[in-house]
């Protein structure tokens, strides 16, 4: 993806995505799930091709940070701002040092 800005070349920003991801937050003790899509928006192409080299391991980043959230954070009024947060700390250093780095949250479903 390409969009407007003072990022990147000629500003080229780049999205990463990973889609239904599925796990058991944090003291539901199994009994309830989140499914989630995560979207890293990215300000270098270049960095996207780190993400993308790096799969597996975002992959198991996402994963471990989205099941440690309980449902009183993900439910919570803000919750999902809190989980972009922390997707985006986890996830930055992934991405290359002073790389802007925007997550989104396309599908958070929890049942």
């Amino acid at each position: 993806d390409k969009g407007k800005g003072a990022h990147g070349k000629a500003g080229e920003r780049a999205v990463f995505r990973l889609d239904n991801l599925i796990v058991n937050p944090a003291g539901s003790h199994g009994t309830r799930f989140l499914m989630a899509s995560v979207a890293v928006e990215v300000g270098d192409p270049k960095a996207e091709a780190r993400l993308r080299e790096r799969d597996y391991q975002v992959r198991d980043a996402v994963i471990a940070v989205l099941e440690r959230q309980s449902l009183d954070v993900i439910t919570s009024p803000g919750g999902r701002d809190t989980v972009r947060a922390r997707l985006a700390e986890t996830l930055r250093p992934m991405a290359g040092r002073g790389v802007p780095l925007t997550v989104y949250l396309p599908q958070f479903v929890i049942q």
